[in-house]
């Protein structure tokens, strides 16, 4: 579930409008604790939030991480949240049994995807969040050439932790999903998915939706 922030520095221009169009309309914390609430009760695949680490510091960590765990979310992504300053919100998040899962860039130097694994490895649960690209999020025609090398780089440091590796970023096509599940143990869809929802009438976004992720699992 997308947490609008004014200044979303990862995302790229589907994902702002649809922020920007969440902030008119008065979304707020409150607002997406309530969502994640009334989905969760409905719904039993696990909820994260993705969103970035201001509206949750002015929410108040201790606050934000205690309704969040009572709204049925299991854990957060925080693009702009480096593993340097984490150590707030994981031990927050940790006393209420929420996973903070980290990113980790394809640019990223070894020695840091040392460090980021281990500050993922004391975190409840989750999985480790690896970008496929450079740049900010949105679909793109085709993955990166180096992405499967990089994966490997990684799991060279996951290996010895039970720490699934999951891709996101430019994701959008069945054979997107084919291949990065043939080295990865998840993929992340997520500014093909708002593209689509934008594309139809409310009575007609539930089914639509379910055809596209019917179609990204055929393979």
């Amino acid at each position: 579930l997308g947490m609008p922030f004014s200044d979303p520095l990862a995302d790229g221009a589907t994902i702002q409008h649809a922020g920007h169009v969440a902030l008119e309309r008065g979304m707020t914390v409150k607002g997406c604790l309530e969502t994640a609430r009334r989905v969760a009760s409905q719904c039993a695949v696990p909820l994260l939030f993705m969103g970035y680490y201001n509206p949750i510091l002015a929410y108040g960590l201790e606050r934000f991480c205690q309704e969040a765990a009572a709204s049925g979310v299991c854990g957060f992504i925080i693009p702009d949240l480096p593993t340097e300053e984490a150590l707030p919100l994981q031990q927050a998040a940790n006393q209420h049994g929420l996973a903070l899962i980290f990113l980790v860039p394809p640019t990223t130097s070894d020695d840091r995807i040392a460090r980021i694994v281990k500050a993922a490895t004391n975190t409840p649960g989750g999985f480790l969040y690896c970008v496929s690209l450079t740049g900010v999020t949105g679909s793109r025609s085709a993955i990166s050439t180096h992405l499967r090398s990089f994966i490997t780089r990684v799991r060279g440091y996951t290996k010895d932790h039970n720490l699934p590796l999951v891709v996101g970023f430019g994701l959008s096509t069945p054979e997107h999903i084919a291949e990065v599940t043939s080295y990865a143990e998840g993929a992340v869809v997520g500014s093909a998915l708002v593209n689509l929802i934008e594309q139809y009438q409310e009575s007609q976004q539930v089914e639509a939706v379910k055809k596209y992720i019917e179609s990204l699992r055929k393979r």
